[in-house]
Parts: C-alpha cells; sequence; structure tokens
C-alpha cells in the first residue's frame, strides 16, 4: 500500500496463497496460481479504481479459470467488467459481465460462450431500478429486454418482460423462451400469493434438459 498526496491510498498486491480469507472470513476459497490485485481510492474526488487477475481459483469444490475484474467511477457511477471460465461436464464455458451502476440503476449485460463447436452461447441484457425504504413495500424493478440463447446450434429467444419485486410478492408479465412454434411460457398476475402459470407447446424433455444443462 502507498499513500499518495492527490490520492487517499494505490495498492498493488500479489496474491500466492488465501489462506488468510479462508481463516479469517471462513470462505471456501482456494487460490491455485499467483494473483494480483491493483488499484486506488481517491477520496477528494470519490473516485475508486479496483483491478485484479486471478488464473485459477477453486470456490466452494468447483473449478475457475482466468477471472479478471474490472471497476471504476465515482460514488454515483461505477462502471464494471467482470469474466471468468468454468468448466460444465468438460466444456470450458467463458462468461463475462458487463454492467453500469448509477443513481439507483443496474443495466447488466451477460454473456457466456463454450469452447465447443456446438456448444452453448447467448446474451441477457436487463435493467434493474432499486426503490428506497420510502417506497413501502416495493423493492425493484426490473425490466428484462429482448435476448438470445443458442443451444447446440439451436436460436431460442427471450421476449422482454416486466418484474416487480415486492416484500409480499413477486409479480411479472410473460416471460417466454422461443424456437418457431415452440415455446415456454411463464407468468402470473398481481394479484398476491397468485401462483405462477407455465405454458408450454411443442416442447419435448429433450429439449428442457437441453435447456436446463446448456
Amino acid at each position: 500500500f502507498t499513500p499518495l498526496k492527490n490520492k487517499d491510498v494505490d495498492f498493488r498486491l500479489k496474491v500466492k496463497s488465501s489462506r488468510f480469507l479462508s481463516y479469517f472470513f471462513h470462505l471456501p476459497l482456494e487460490i491455485e496460481k499467483v494473483s494480483f490485485i491493483s488499484g486506488y481510492l481517491d477520496s477528494k474526488k470519490k473516485r475508486i479504481n479496483f483491478t485484479s487477475w486471478i488464473p485459477q481459483f477453486t470456490y466452494n469444490g468447483e473449478h475457475y479459470s482466468e477471472a479478471s475484474l474490472y471497476l471504476n467511477g465515482t460514488s454515483d457511477s461505477l462502471r464494471l467488467l467482470a469474466q471468468v471460465c468454468k468448466m460444465f461436464d468438460q466444456t470450458n464455458v467463458q462468461i463475462v459481465l458487463n454492467s453500469s451502476i448509477a443513481y439507483n440503476q443496474i443495466a447488466p449485460h451477460l454473456q457466456w460462450k463454450s469452447t465447443n463447436t456446438n456448444g452453448s452461447k447467448g446474451t441477457i441484457q436487463a435493467l434493474c431500478r432499486f426503490f428506497g425504504n420510502d417506497q413501502k413495500d416495493k423493492i425493484a424493478n426490473i425490466h428484462l429486454y429482448p435476448s438470445e440463447i443458442a443451444i447446440k446450434d439451436t436460436l431460442w429467444s427471450i421476449s422482454p418482460s416486466d418484474i416487480a419485486l415486492e416484500k409480499s410478492c413477486i409479480t411479472l408479465t410473460p416471460i417466454e423462451l422461443r424456437r418457431g412454434n415452440q415455446y415456454i411460457s411463464i407468468s402470473n398476475s398481481k394479484k398476491r400469493n397468485n401462483a405462477y402459470l407455465i405454458s408450454l407447446k411443442d416442447i419435448e424433455i429433450a429439449h428442457i434438459q437441453d435447456l436446463l444443462n446448456f
């Protein structure tokens, strides 16, 4: 750690072991290769910059690799870019999250792609707005933008939807996963404690297994 004249602190860390994290914070984390963390904090300009690179690690028994995180911005506006690779049934999948955070809103853009030629890939984009304590029962509103998922060279589209999170219930406009005339739709009404309605058309068990194991 290095105190600076114009910045509160500048830090550059070389991490060889995660034993202190496991011991003090009880995290099921094991860093398997040397990792690097750097950045700075500037309280005068209310700015933060954080960068990390972890080549290989295990969390809760699951193996990950090529993990990186970049966070930059001010107290009221942040930009986040994170990526990691994970093995699913001997298939390596790269997951990338790009998000802006500003004024009680988060705009996540999630992408993933497997290394197999006939593997899966997809994009999901949303806008999340969080409410303060003055909004009574409201917690957040989530708008899901039109998205696409490719599974075994088959393209599925996700319809736009609005999800309202409240302390007493969750309501959503129909979320539809469609491929041509085939679709899976999930919806409910604004009535409290109302059951979710799941509609299927021309869907076989194999399709559901592909979606659950993409």
